[in-house]
């Protein structure tokens, strides 16, 4: 059985673009976020899947982890295929994955800049009652912070989660190039080739503007130190 691949990251990062990636690939059952797998052009919904996004993972408690896991567990035995999936609300669960399988892990990561702005202008991600995107990520923030202060706690928490996690590969965003994804793929021992369309459809899409209230409320509010992690600059 091959080890699972699961593309962990804060969202809006580039996640299901890599997910793309791996979906062209031979032998290969990509999912982003749960339900969904794209073959031969067709949607295929996997109902015995449990979308472990809508369940809370308290305080790392690895019993309920492996309970709502169950399901995708024994899916990833029974399959012959390389699985892989990318989610945003994955991460707490690694864990309990481990405790079945040798799981492989990359932490995609987006520079601050363009993943707070990114969070802050996605309407979808938004929840009012509690003024904080992904909700469903069950991390709270003091009230009375601004949004933007919140956002970047939230990039700064999951990532540096995400990397205590001890990934196989951690890439940026930033450095997605059809070479990289060949030297990732070497490292996770695939050897098949991958429709690298994706790359370079994002490379041309370019990043849009930064505003100088996104410029300020990043400086502010990640720490250099978590900056300094994924080497990364202002």
């Amino acid at each position: 059985m091959k080890s699972p691949i699961f593309i962990l990251g804060t969202g809006r990062c580039g996640t299901s673009t890599l997910q793309r990636i791996f979906d062209s690939i031979p032998n290969t059952l990509s999912l982003h976020e749960g339900d969904t797998v794209t073959e031969n052009e067709r949607i295929r919904k996997f109902d015995n899947l449990v979308d472990i996004q809508n369940v809370q993972v308290q305080n790392g408690n690895i019993k309920l982890a492996q309970i709502q896991i169950q399901p995708r567990v024994d899916f990833i035995k029974q399959s012959n295929l390389q699985f892989v999936e990318s989610s945003p609300f994955m991460w707490p669960y690694a864990p309990a994955f481990r405790a079945h399988f040798l799981v492989k892990i990359i932490h995609l990561v987006r520079h601050p800049l363009h993943c707070v702005r990114s969070l802050y202008n996605w309407p979808s991600l938004y929840n009012p009652e509690i003024d904080i995107p992904y909700s469903r990520a069950r991390i709270c923030f003091p009230q009375e912070w601004p949004r933007l202060k919140k956002i970047c706690a939230f990039w700064t928490y999951v990532n540096t989660r995400i990397n205590q996690l001890k990934p196989d590969v951690t890439l940026k965003l930033e450095d997605l190039t059809t070479d990289k994804i060949h030297e990732i793929l070497n490292k996770l021992n695939i050897n098949d080739e991958f429709d690298d369309s994706r790359i370079k459809k994002y490379n041309a899409s370019g990043n849009t503007k930064i505003t100088s209230e996104i410029e300020d409320a990043v400086e502010k509010w990640i720490p250099q130190d978590t900056l300094n992690l994924f080497n990364y600059s202002m």
